[in-house]
Formats: structure tokens, C-alpha cells, sequence
């Protein structure tokens, strides 16, 4: 697997160990994995990455996703 060919895969670890991914519900989750099957960006793994990247924030924006906050519980847990 050449370089590009890696960034979905790696894109895909780094976003299920984000704050972001751990404040879906299951529900969103499957929802999002059963869209993402489907996303196969082409072009460098520069480019690759940016699509993923939209393609999640897109699907964040959906659920009202807010940069500070987003489904906090804990006001004493960093978003980061």
C-alpha cells in the first residue's frame, strides 16, 4: 500500500480516538461508519485527508456540533 492508499486508514484511527467520536452516540456512530464506506477520495494523501476531513465536519455540523462544549457533561473535562 503506497503512501496515499494509507490515509484513509489513518484518518480513520486518529478520528475514533478523538473527543469528538467519543461524545457520538452509537447510533451516530454506525450512521456515520454506514456513510463512510462509501467515501473513497482520490488525489495525494494530502488531498485525501481534506476530503475526510470536510466530509466529518459536514456530518459533525449536521448534529449541531459547537467547537466548545459540544455535549460536555463534565465542565471540568478539556475539549481538546
Amino acid at each position: 500500500m503506497n503512501d496515499k492508499e494509507r490515509a484513509k486508514s489513518e484518518w480513520w484511527n486518529m478520528i475514533q480516538k478523538s473527543w469528538t467520536w467519543n461524545r457520538l452516540t452509537q447510533e451516530e456512530q454506525d450512521r456515520f461508519c454506514k456513510q463512510f464506506v462509501f467515501v473513497n477520495p482520490k488525489g495525494t494523501y494530502r488531498q485525501r485527508w481534506e476530503v475526510l476531513e470536510i466530509f466529518y465536519k459536514g456530518f459533525l455540523t449536521a448534529l449541531d456540533y459547537k467547537p466548545v462544549g459540544w455535549r460536555e457533561t463534565d465542565r471540568n473535562t478539556p475539549n481538546f
